[in-house]
């Protein structure tokens, strides 16, 4: 768990929570009980980094995961699944992106003002 927490960048107790939520499945256990995550558990926790960072909430790495583990037959709703994401986050960008143009617009004013 400790060096899978520091390769993936995830906190040792997200993991461990990610891992009790079944985001991470199929992972194996040692003699000792300990969690055993190979190369594509990495990978995938990686991905699940990527969607939560993008705004993914738990239910939808839920989701998310158990279309990806229903197989190919859900590729089409994984799609649309991601395309709703990049739609909410192109949004999100736009709505950003004016803000920071007024409050540009104000902080010159400021300066404006200062300057004389």
């Amino acid at each position: 768990m400790k060096e899978a927490s520091q390769l993936s960048g995830l906190k040792y107790d997200t993991l461990k929570y990610y891992c009790r939520l079944g985001l991470i499945p199929r992972v194996g256990r040692n003699q000792h009980n300990r969690r055993l995550f190979t190369r594509e558990h990495l990978d995938w926790i990686k991905t699940l980094v990527l969607l939560r960072n993008s705004g993914f909430s738990l239910a939808q790495l839920q989701s998310y995961t158990n279309l990806c583990l229903q197989g190919e037959n859900t590729l089409a709703e994984r799609c649309q699944f991601l395309g709703d994401k990049i739609t909410e986050l192109k949004k999100k960008r736009a709505q950003l992106a004016k803000s920071i143009d007024a409050l540009g617009e104000r902080q010159q004013y400021y300066q404006a003002v200062l300057s004389g």
